[in-house]
């Protein structure tokens, strides 16, 4: 029985990634490739070699993946195939404003709710039987694990709004419509546009072998992401010690203030707007608990930046429906902040889920 489970489930996976012949974009593919350089870049040479050999397999029959860190847009291409995996994707949990009707929120079965938790627990407990796996099962939960955390930080995966013009809930912003620079967006796809901090335009293109352009600037985000996190996560956060304060101070703003995203030096009466990388990039908000790996917490984080920073206003007003919004405006540059603030909390938790796995395999 075990040798007839596992070669279906070899000939379903290669015959799903023989499918891809064209090119496919999903929305949110640069973010999900940004959150696995991350967790590349974090993690030691010999770890990123195991999982990268890993990925290989995919490479094998489906040229267009190069990599691990295009290898992460992989289950959203699935999703033109087939929905069978369509509910690892989301947990939903309700955002209720009743504004004064007596609604109430909806009481789910764990289907209707969403598999993520369960599939993210599903694919690491794989992941750590090591050889016993075949090379096209690790290749399959690995490339949904790294899909999957990526999911998991991004807010509206998981706070879904139920109020009087939507009693049955607007499937996480994908049926709220707002208009930013006059262009109509729903608002789950703006979110996994990073707030359009990212070229529009067929951004990234695949396979990224052929595109270096796009290449360098995945790498260069990932890197000032990185780095913007080192200084929000010092690793003596406890020290009194003012000479390590020093010491910190005097990094942060060598590499943060005085430095571009790109690596570029500063330039006197240099122009930014507010919407720019390197105003953005300075105003994060960081949750408290930076290495956990409890997708629980993961949920409550995430339900509580839907409500306060997706489907709230600066000033405390509720997001309207069909508002209007320039890229300036401050619940844009707050939410693009957020969102770059989960690319790269979504990183450093998948490097450490990845560490976890591998000391596993090699116990």
């Amino acid at each position: 029985m075990v040798v007839g489970r596992r070669t279906s489930f070899i000939v379903v996976f290669i015959v799903l990634i023989g499918l891809f012949g064209a090119k496919v974009d999903a929305w949110g593919c640069a973010g999900h490739m940004i959150t696995a350089e991350i967790a590349q870049q974090l993690l030691p040479t010999n770890v990123r070699r195991y999982f990268t050999d890993i990925s290989a397999y995919q490479q094998m029959y489906y040229p267009r993946i190069t990599s691990m860190t295009e290898a992460s847009c992989w289950p959203d291409d699935m999703k033109s195939y087939t929905s069978q995996y369509s509910a690892w994707h989301y947990f939903d949990v309700c955002f209720l404003r009743a504004n004064g009707t007596n609604m109430t929120c909806p009481v789910w079965t764990p289907a209707e709710s969403g598999e993520m938790p369960t599939a993210v627990a599903n694919a690491r407990a794989q992941l750590a039987m090591g050889s016993n796996l075949t090379h096209a099962e690790s290749a399959f939960w690995l490339t949904f694990l790294v899909h999957l955390v990526g999911d998991f930080h991004q807010p509206l995966h998981i706070a879904t709004l139920f109020n009087p013009m939507f009693p049955k809930g607007d499937q996480g912003g994908n049926r709220f419509y707002i208009y930013v620079n006059n262009s109509r967006t729903n608002l789950h796809a703006f979110h996994d546009d990073l707030a359009w901090l990212l070229p529009r335009d067929g951004f990234p293109q695949r396979p990224l072998a052929e595109y270096p352009d796009d290449v360098s600037m995945i790498e260069g985000l990932s890197e000032s992401l990185i780095l913007l996190q080192k200084f929000a996560y010092p690793s003596q956060p406890n020290v009194t010690n003012t000479s390590v304060w020093i010491e910190e101070g005097f990094e942060t703003g060598v590499n943060i203030s005085y430095t571009l995203p790109n690596g570029q030096d500063l330039q006197f009466n240099q122009h930014f707007n507010l919407s720019d990388t390197y105003v953005t990039l300075q105003k994060f908000a960081y949750p408290s608990q930076p290495n956990v790996t409890n997708t629980s917490v993961w949920i409550e984080e995430g339900f509580e930046t839907g409500v306060n920073i997706s489907y709230t206003l600066p000033n405390g007003q509720d997001l309207q429906f069909n508002q209007h919004f320039n890229l300036s405006d401050t619940y844009v540059t707050r939410l693009r902040s957020m969102l770059q603030n989960k690319l790269a909390l979504g990183g450093r938790r998948l490097a450490r889920i990845l560490m976890e796995i591998y000391d596993e395999v090699h116990a």
